[in-house]
């Protein structure tokens, strides 16, 4: 809705978007919008055609200028700057007036000077604060988007078995990669499936009970051995902290689990244990006393050596 004062002499926000566009965008997107603007000015007429091209001309380099002088004005803003970088503006618009016809000039002058001095110069601190804004919101975006990018790597690399359940069916909405390799099924297959879909019916009841009782308690379940049957390596041994994530309402949302494979420790303790007792056997029965000290004191004797000493 421009703002005509007769046939030819039109006043609208270019000046706004112009200098705005200068301060926040830069070279090329303000030659741009200067010969788009500027060409349909003078396609448009009228004796106002010079003192049009020259405020598209001016407010556009002013704010290209502003930008070059005061780089962090378009980062950081500051109200008072920015009231200032519009008078500017519109003091050069003002000015650029006076290439129309003199009396024409005079006339257009004391028409628009309070309200292009006054109105313009606040419409630009609008704009650029809204566009102030939106930047921010972007950057938070983008280091949002980064800080996610960063967790999924996180728990997409970690060597443990990451899951998340929701906790209302306890199906599954999240698995590593480590999870996949370990249950021998793709993610596409478990999600939105819950355990009673890929274990034994004892396994599925003994995992679903326990995920239940972690989301009624609100409480960490460590569980230092549970066996899970696998499509690829068998029977395996896991040790799994059950969580229970509430929402924000304070309601419990999610059940996180995290699962580290302990079988082959366990295998490897189990084959300790045994190597431990058939060593202890075999001292037992030997033939020959056989005693440990250990800092002046006796800290083991075969039966043989306490036969020898009674």
């Amino acid at each position: 809705h421009p703002w005509e004062i007769q046939p030819g002499v039109v006043f609208d926000v270019r000046s706004i978007l112009l200098g705005i566009s200068g301060l926040f965008f830069g070279v090329v997107t303000t030659l741009v919008a200067m010969v788009i603007t500027g060409f349909f000015r003078i396609v448009s007429g009228g004796p106002g055609v010079l003192a049009g091209v020259s405020v598209i001309i001016v407010t556009g380099c002013i704010g290209l200028a502003w930008r070059r002088w005061r780089p962090e004005l378009n980062k950081k803003g500051g109200t008072v700057e920015l009231y200032l970088f519009g008078v500017s503006l519109h003091v050069a618009m003002l000015a650029c007036m006076l290439l129309l016809p003199w009396p024409l000039a005079i006339y257009v002058l004391r028409i628009i000077s309070g309200a292009v001095l006054l109105v313009y110069p606040v419409f630009t601190v609008l704009l650029a604060i809204l566009l102030l804004h939106q930047s921010e919101t972007m950057r938070m975006d983008d280091t949002l988007r980064e800080s996610k990018g960063l967790l999924e790597s996180v728990v997409e690399n970690v060597p443990l078995m990451i899951f998340l359940k929701d906790a209302a069916d306890l199906k599954f909405v999240l698995l590593n990669r480590t999870g996949e390799e370990m249950l021998g099924y793709e993610r596409g297959v478990i999600i939105n499936k819950n355990d009673t879909d890929f274990f034994p019916e004892d396994q599925a009841r003994y995992f679903m009970a326990k995920d239940r009782e972690v989301l009624y308690n609100s409480q960490v379940a460590d569980i230092p051995e549970e066996p899970l049957d696998t499509v690829k390596k068998g029977r395996r041994i896991l040790h799994t902290k059950k969580v229970c994530i509430k929402g924000a309402d304070g309601k419990a949302k999610y059940l996180l689990g995290i699962s580290e494979d302990i079988t082959e420790k366990k295998q490897a303790e189990k084959a300790l244990a045994e190597s431990e007792e058939q060593y202890r056997t075999l001292v037992e029965k030997a033939n020959e006393g056989i005693q440990l000290a250990q800092h002046g004191t006796i800290a083991f004797s075969n039966r043989r050596r306490s036969e020898m000493l009674d």
